[in-house]
């Protein structure tokens, strides 16, 4: 009898591997190394429904709707007061990316506009999340969605936005002389004839118009923690004067993690407060309140903490109902086998050794051992992937040549509620049926 290999062993040698496709955790880990965890896999055609209803409704609704916010829900028919782990965090990364390439002429097109709409009204979109250790607040949010714009790659040959910005500057201006690139963001600057935060960063400016992605990486490094919260907003207003020089007159700013910012351990009195910052930068000052629009990531948690603070400031109902179906879109557990079979074969052929693809199979997995992975799980995206990771690795320790039906059912009985989805048999008192909305 030949000895047991390795796990590892066998997923690199018999099955072909570079190592288990699936993330251990499902997390999103944007900006990080391991495809696996940090949203690279995406693939809009999994819940192409939602990708192109976020286009329609979040960036054809901010430039030709006038809406300054928006809400990507996560919601499930299930008892699941917790709500996460649909893809929000990922879809937004790829619609970031997806609308800088081109400044919005894919996106214009794949859901009819013509052309010269996207040329006519081109758009751009910066990406930042909350979260408890630096970004807490509204001024810290602001100014990672500015870094995003100097540092952030979705894939290693691709430049970053504020390049591609550079370019088209240089581009319209008909020069890349420093001198004259700041001028004109100054010019920008005074033809505002609102209520600003003032004149832009003049230092950060001028590294924007010198051209080099890495002074400019280099100058925010050097920001601290303590200026990132107290101005963030300077700086973000700053970029968009460049981003307006460069001839873009909307930006979509993104923003994740909500639960973090209305987090409970959050002061009442301080949530409130920057509440009403959202007020005051998006709505009233310029140039945020003529270019930005919000789009914030949500579930029934982070409504219920927040929620108070966003009607007293006055500010539009994120709430999932039928009068705001305009702006908010969600997103349901997958509803196809075949959306489960695409979002697994993703991770496969990301994974194979050598850049080979199985041409779409799913091997080792034969079609009704993901046939039973499938119907015995949350059908969440996060508890797929979870799932499938401890499967494939239960199935190499012991050296299966593939991974069956019955092998499926026998390992699933090993995974149970401790991987986090619990699912309670009492609603939560924030529980929000969410309609079915389509895109019209």
């Amino acid at each position: 009898m030949s000895p047991v290999l390795p796990a590892v062993v066998w997923i690199r040698n018999q099955w072909g591997f570079e190592r288990n496709p699936f993330p251990a955790e499902a997390i999103a880990v944007l900006g990080g190394s391991d495809d696996r965890e940090n949203g690279r896999l995406f693939r809009p055609e999994v819940q192409i429904e939602q990708f192109d209803e976020a286009i329609g409704k979040f960036v054809l609704g901010a430039i030709y709707n006038g809406q300054r916010f928006g809400a990507l829900w996560s919601h499930s028919t299930i008892l699941d007061p917790d709500s996460r782990g649909y893809g929000k965090s990922v879809l937004l990364q790829f619609l970031s990316c997806f609308l800088n390439e081109d400044f919005g002429k894919a996106a214009f097109k794949k859901i009819g506009m013509q052309e010269s709409d996207a040329e006519e009204n081109p758009v751009c979109a910066l990406l930042a999340s909350f979260d408890t250790a630096s970004t807490k607040n509204l001024n810290s949010l602001f100014f990672s969605a500015v870094e995003y714009a100097a540092n952030f790659l979705l894939h290693d040959n691709d430049p970053t936005l504020y390049e591609r910005l550079y370019e088209r500057f240089c581009a319209n201006a008909g020069t890349d002389d420093t001198m004259t690139l700041t001028e004109r963001c100054h010019d920008v600057y005074r033809a505002l004839k609102g209520r600003t935060l003032g004149p832009p960063e003049e230092k950060f400016l001028a590294a924007l118009c010198a051209g080099d992605s890495r002074t400019v990486q280099d100058y925010l490094n050097e920001i601290t923690l303590q200026k990132r919260a107290r101005s963030g907003a300077n700086f973000l207003a700053t970029m968009l004067l460049f981003i307006k020089a460069a001839g873009i007159g909307k930006v979509m700013l993104f923003c994740d993690q909500l639960e973090d910012f209305a987090s409970p351990q959050t002061p009442k009195k301080t949530r409130s407060i920057e509440v009403e910052r959202f007020r005051d930068f998006i709505v009233e000052l310029l140039p945020m309140a003529d270019m930005v629009s919000i789009v914030v990531t949500m579930h029934p948690r982070a409504l219920a903490s927040i929620e108070e603070s966003w009607q007293l400031a006055d500010l539009p109902s994120l709430r999932v109902d039928e009068a705001n179906r305009h702006i908010v879109v969600v997103m349901h557990p997958l509803g196809t086998l075949d959306q489960a079979k695409r979002l697994l074969v993703a991770y496969l052929d990301a994974s194979r050794r050598g850049g080979a693809t199985a041409n779409g199979q799913l091997s080792p997995f034969t079609d009704d051992a993901v046939d039973e992975l499938w119907s015995h799980s949350t059908k969440k995206p996060r508890d797929l992937l979870r799932k499938a990771h401890k499967v494939f690795t239960f199935a190499a320790e012991e050296n299966l040549e593939k991974i069956d039906a019955a092998a499926v059912e026998s390992y699933l009985t090993l995974i149970n509620a401790g991987d986090g989805e619990v699912i309670t048999d009492r609603p939560s008192a924030t529980t929000i049926s969410a309609p079915d909305f389509s895109q019209e």
